[in-house]
């Protein structure tokens, strides 16, 4: 009489494979996260804006016959780089501290 068998077998007469066991999720919870902006897209944007403005300022601006097209443009583009870049980086701390401010008040709360 063959013995008997306490668990089916498949075909090859290897045992069932075993589940694999469940892990845990690898992403934190989405309200623990701690997210900052990234400082140096706000810069860059803002200085491209800003250096948009100028050379559209310079170009399409009222001129006059002391100065030269190329200098102005010149001028007006570092001084829209350079004030496109402060507004860019004072934009990135206003929206850091509305989050922080947010997460705060879930911290709070829970």
């Amino acid at each position: 009489m063959p013995p008997e068998e306490t668990e089916p077998t498949r075909s090859g007469g290897d045992p069932p494979a075993q589940p694999a066991p469940a892990r845990a999720p690898s992403r934190p919870e989405a309200g623990r996260r701690h997210r900052t902006p990234r400082y140096p897209v706000f810069l860059f944007t803002g200085s491209a804006t800003g250096l948009l403005v100028g050379v559209a300022l310079a170009l399409y601006g009222g001129g006059d016959t002391v100065t030269t097209g190329a200098g102005v443009l010149g001028y007006f583009s570092a001084f829209g780089l350079i004030v496109g870049a402060l507004l860019g980086g004072t934009l990135a701390v206003v929206v850091e501290s509305a989050m922080n401010r947010g997460q705060r008040r879930r911290s709070r709360k829970g």
